[in-house]
């Protein structure tokens, strides 16, 4: 009678499921990335990171406890894996972070960093992890990703977060958009600033343009036959915080004002 043991049993279990991560493989729970990447980890770590992912192990716990029995290994079931939806990058950055006493958001660009952040709101990550994303998403941001962080706000109506992508504004980037593209959501494109305008509720973009838009001013713009002639362009206010606060205030009345006018109507 031959014996196989615990760890040729891991050996063949991974041989079968060669898209198993290179780190993440241990655990009593799997998740998939987009890329079909499996990784494995605790389903403790998970609970008290998520409130999602706390009400689905404990739902899971009941199950097996209903039937007399008790969580098993992954590689000792044949329970199917929790497909999450965002990349192998963006999961691999959360599970370290779930799993250590002193977790650090590595620098992963603004598009990632973005996507690390919507899946915390999805999955409701506790507010300890979720503060330390949100502070490397802005610090991202800053990096001449401002306008892309607004587009992103607008498309969600989330005004805390429009009101942090102009307090990081700078002038130079207002007037100089960089989007996420909309063909390659992977990568940036430049466009003209009334098409980024564009992207925004037609509230914003009156604040906006009320708010930090100045009067026209001259400057003297060399020619090419030596002479210089006198051009118009626009001015940019430099009080980003002011206009990030005032921005943000309006944006609460006309919800309320919104939210008024639909409870008023029969």
């Amino acid at each position: 009678m031959s014996v196989v043991s615990h760890d040729d049993s891991l050996a063949s279990t991974e041989e079968d499921q060669p898209n198993l991560h290179h780190f993440h493989r241990f655990g009593d729970i799997q998740l998939v990335s987009e890329e079909g990447i499996v990784f494995r980890t605790q389903s403790q770590n998970l609970a008290r990171a998520s409130t999602v992912f706390q009400a689905m192990i404990e739902a899971g716990d009941a199950e097996f406890s209903s039937i007399g029995h008790k969580r098993k290994l992954p590689e000792e079931t044949q329970s199917k894996p929790v497909h999450v939806y965002t990349s192998t990058k963006v999961l691999d950055v959360f599970l370290n972070v779930i799993s250590v006493s002193e977790p650090h958001i590595p620098d992963i660009g603004f598009i990632k960093t973005l996507s690390l952040y919507e899946f915390c709101k999805k999955y409701d990550v506790l507010y300890h992890v979720f503060t330390l994303v949100k502070a490397a998403l802005y610090a991202r941001a800053s990096q001449d990703c401002q306008w892309a962080l607004l587009s992103w706000s607008a498309k969600r109506n989330d005004e805390r977060v429009a009101r942090e992508a102009l307090r990081i504004m700078t002038g130079k980037v207002f007037l100089r958009p960089k989007i996420i593209s909309k063909t390659d959501p992977t990568k940036f494109t430049s466009c003209l600033f009334w098409e980024a305008m564009a992207n925004l509720p037609k509230s914003w973009q009156l604040d906006l343009l009320e708010l930090a838009i100045r009067t026209p001013g001259q400057r003297n713009k060399p020619s090419n036959g030596g002479k210089s002639q006198l051009v118009e362009e626009l001015q940019v206010c430099t009080d980003w915080q002011e206009v990030a606060y005032t921005f943000y205030v309006r944006a609460l009345m006309a919800r309320s004002l919104t939210a008024m006018a639909d409870t008023a109507d029969p």
